[in-house]
């Protein structure tokens, strides 16, 4: 609910268009579970639902930032390493330049 106020009122303005990115990869956890029971990849579908019925809002895939190499990740591999962080901006930069 929070999120789609947030939404609503960024993409109130004419002519703005909003970024959202989903949740990263996160190497060698993709299937693991929270306390509710849901994957990262149900975190995704929802976020993708929700910008779907924004029409200013456009979805960055997180899990396409990264490639599936335990290099771009660092120690216990939840968060992106140094050359992890290159590689999304470089994607980004591809991407919007």
């Amino acid at each position: 609910m929070y999120k789609r106020q947030l939404l609503d009122h960024v993409t109130s303005r004419p002519g703005v268009t909003v970024y959202v990115m989903s949740p990263l990869l996160w190497h060698g956890r993709e299937e693991t579970r929270n306390g509710a029971g849901s994957r990262l990849e149900d975190f995704r579908l929802a976020i993708r639902r929700v910008v779907s019925s924004f029409p200013g809002v456009r979805l960055i895939d997180g899990a396409k930032m990264l490639d599936d190499d335990e290099d771009f990740f660092a120690a216990g591999r939840r968060y992106p390493s140094d050359e992890g962080m290159a590689l999304i901006a470089e994607k980004l930069l591809q991407q919007f330049s």
